[in-house]
């Protein structure tokens, strides 16, 4: 049954034919006004409600994965309203991790990790999903290490000064051949 009101949802849409509704708002306005968990209007969201909900999916905001897993994994029951991360109303970009994950239990779990900073955006930066266990890899993040040219650079930095000449024709060749 859900899915066949999907697939009439999918189809009515797609038979609309009517230009000026060839955006959500043109239908959805009052649906967009009239939302206040968040407020969409006062936090200045968009108007292209794509952005977060699908056509079969009106009521579900798809925060897993768009941006944070909240729905699932360590902190899926950890919240009950948004602005228990969104401290700022007005702007949903702005996060807090340090109201639930306070110090010193924080400081004491990253003793010796290199770089640790008890800030809200260090501790996305190192926990993507939220899963303390899973360890921080530079490869999965805008700024990849490995097979990068620094990378390549740094490792023949790490050899044997005895074979350096070899390796500076290695760095050379990749260099040239664009690799």
């Amino acid at each position: 049954m859900e899915r066949m009101l999907q697939l009439r949802m999918i189809v009515q849409h797609a038979t609309m034919g009517l230009q000026q509704y060839a955006q959500c708002v043109g239908c959805h306005q009052t649906d967009y006004d009239g939302a206040n968990d968040p407020d969409h209007s006062a936090a200045g969201f968009s108007t292209d409600c794509a952005t977060c909900h699908s056509e079969t999916a009106w009521d579900t905001f798809d925060h897993d994965n768009l941006y944070f897993p909240i729905y699932s994994g360590e902190h899926d029951g950890e919240w009950s309203d948004c602005v228990d991360c969104h401290t700022n109303p007005n702007n949903f970009a702005e996060f807090t991790c340090t109201s639930c994950h306070t110090n010193p239990e924080t400081d004491n779990e990253h003793t010796g990790v290199g770089g640790y900073t008890y800030e809200s955006t260090a501790c996305l930066a190192c926990h993507p999903t939220g899963d303390s266990d899973t360890a921080f890899d530079h490869d999965n993040t805008n700024f990849p290490l490995t097979n990068t040219l620094a990378w390549r650079v740094w490792t023949v930095m790490q050899m044997d000064l005895q074979e350096l000449p070899r390796h500076v024709w290695i760095v050379t060749k990749w260099i040239l051949m664009g690799q």
